[in-house]
């Protein structure tokens, strides 16, 4: 699935294509193009035109964002035959992105599909996601545009940015600027409260002078130190709501780490020998782990689901992927700030369901996760896979190239301070139960499974099998879908999954669940 098609698949893309061509869907991002000449210079100028302007432009309302360049069609019609899309699409994706540079600064991101139709031959279209780097502007003078120009999709056609369109620009650049100081600044703040609300009342620190002190403790100016707003967080904040204050705090400090506020964390590490790239590693996992595992602790005991909702605010404060600042590289590192979020799925998703959380499992999977590349969200467990395009990462710390390097990175250093919380099973058992649950709440947004260590685990396939025959029906209400749908949707892709990762063969738990869960299967097998 490409980071640019929107949470679609190919399949899903050419459906969606194929809809608003025939049905002549009209749209401030859309285009036609029966014909496309990449080589051409008077084409390409026209071409950095249509993609800068639909860039430049935003319109959250129609298909979430996104652009379409639809190439060998023209509304309300399909008519393939653009025989250029018969070639690798990322060369000639790359050759564009090269061809664009001497047109526009920054070049707009983009991603090319192609499609064959049996009877009128290629077409295909140019995704183009929403921009955070507008405005997107000419470089140099064109047949259509002149140098320092600009422009914006008005309707179908392009027009030249407006002081409107700019100033949309800078406070789309000022948000983004400033969200980092607005989070510490909340961390801040309820550090400083919290420390005014554990300070002894006033009677009690008067009791501790002697009686001349005690007669100007006494005094009105001194009394009037306290403020309302502090006399009224020692009254309410007991408690829940203290330990509610102390869990936002610490999402806070990772919400900063995420967001590279924090002076002590150098994110740029590509280069960097593979000792470098454990201590990155290890530095996140410090910051991150207290956090993680203060969680999976409040899931154990509080049996009355008191914070619930408050867990579910501080994975809130953290479900946030950053812009990439560079390359394919610094791309992938944008990915891997998602790893603190990761672990703190796995930690709470390793007690909840051995303890049977349903309702904390339900308002989890229903969270989202906001990416600032694309300005939308995506369903919480998005970011699971999310980092799964960082391996290049947790290979670094491994030394080589492994098939689940980050399932195995979180197994290592997270599943022994867990362990002791999950009553009643093996700290390996509930490792693979959890996994196997994230993969079928994968499942009911994205339709197939997590790729992790269950699906290439021998060791997974009794744990998880023992699970699904103790019927748990509860998770119909969890995923929000019939249990035995999903358990089929697992056994059609499970292994389809698993043997596309590298190294390893699909011996885990990849077929089976729906008999495991009739009881059909035989567990001495």
């Amino acid at each position: 699935m490409s980071d640019y098609l929107g949470g679609d698949t190919v399949a899903e893309l050419q459906e969606r294509l194929l809809k608003i061509t025939l049905q002549a869907v009209e749209g401030s991002k859309l285009d036609f193009k029966s014909e496309i000449n990449f080589d051409e210079k008077k084409a390409l100028a026209e071409l950095a035109k249509d993609i800068s302007s639909i860039a430049n432009t935003d319109d959250e309302n129609h298909h979430n964002d996104l652009g379409y360049i639809i190439l060998g069609a023209e509304r309300g019609k399909l008519l393939g035959g653009v025989a250029a899309l018969n070639a690798d699409l990322d060369k000639l994706q790359g050759s564009l992105t090269e061809k664009l540079a001497n047109y526009l600064a920054p070049v707009p991101q983009f991603t090319i599909k192609a499609f064959h139709d049996n009877s009128l031959g290629w077409w295909g279209a140019i995704v183009i996601p929403p921009s955070s780097r507008q405005p997107h502007i000419f470089i140099k003078d064109t047949e259509t545009a002149s140098k320092h120009e600009w422009f914006v999709r008005v309707n179908d056609i392009n027009a030249r940015g407006s002081a409107q369109d700019y100033a949309r620009f800078i406070e789309k650049s000022v948000r983004r600027a400033v969200r980092p100081m607005e989070t510490a600044l909340q961390r801040l703040s309820l550090q400083l409260e919290n420390q005014a609300s554990a300070t002894p009342s006033f009677a009690a620190l008067t009791s501790l002078l002697s009686k001349s002190e005690r007669a100007v403790a006494s005094s009105p100016y001194v009394a009037s130190e306290m403020t309302m707003t502090s006399a009224i967080r020692q009254h309410f904040v007991r408690g829940e709501m203290y330990l509610e204050d102390l869990l936002f705090a610490e999402a806070l400090k990772i919400s900063e780490l995420i967001n590279e506020t924090s002076t002590e964390f150098p994110w740029s590490f590509f280069g960097f020998a593979n000792d470098r790239i454990r201590s990155v590693l290890e530095y996140v996992e410090q910051k991150t782990l207290p956090f993680a595992e203060a969680l999976a602790t409040i899931v154990r005991y509080d049996r009355q689901s008191v914070l619930t909702g408050a867990i579910c605010r501080a994975i809130t404060i953290i479900a946030h992927e950053p812009q990439p600042r560079g390359g394919q590289y610094q791309e992938n590192i944008s990915k891997f700030r998602l790893y603190p979020l990761v672990l703190s799925l796995h930690a709470i998703a390793l007690v909840a369901v051995n303890e049977r959380r349903e309702q904390l499992l339900k308002q989890l999977f229903g969270l989202a996760l906001v990416r600032d590349e694309r300005n939308t969200d995506r369903p919480l467990v998005a970011a699971l896979d999310r980092v799964l395009y960082s391996v290049d990462v947790f290979d670094g710390v491994h030394g080589k190239k492994l098939n689940q390097p980050v399932s195995a990175r979180v197994r290592e250093v997270f599943l022994p301070r867990i362990a002791p919380l999950c009553l009643g099973v093996g700290a390996d058992e509930a490792f693979f139960v959890s996994e196997f649950v994230l993969g079928l709440a994968m499942i009911s947004s994205t339709e197939r499974p997590l790729p992790a260590m269950y699906l290439t685990e021998p060791a997974a396939r009794m744990p998880i099998r023992r699970f699904l025959r103790r019927r748990p029906e509860w998770l119909s209400v969890v995923l929000g879908k019939d249990i035995t749908s999903l358990l089929q949707s697992f056994d059609t892709h499970a292994k389809e999954v698993a043997v596309r990762l590298p190294g390893e063969d699909a011996d885990g738990f990849v077929k089976g669940a729906l008999s495991a869960y009739e009881m059909k299967d035989d567990l001495s097998v």
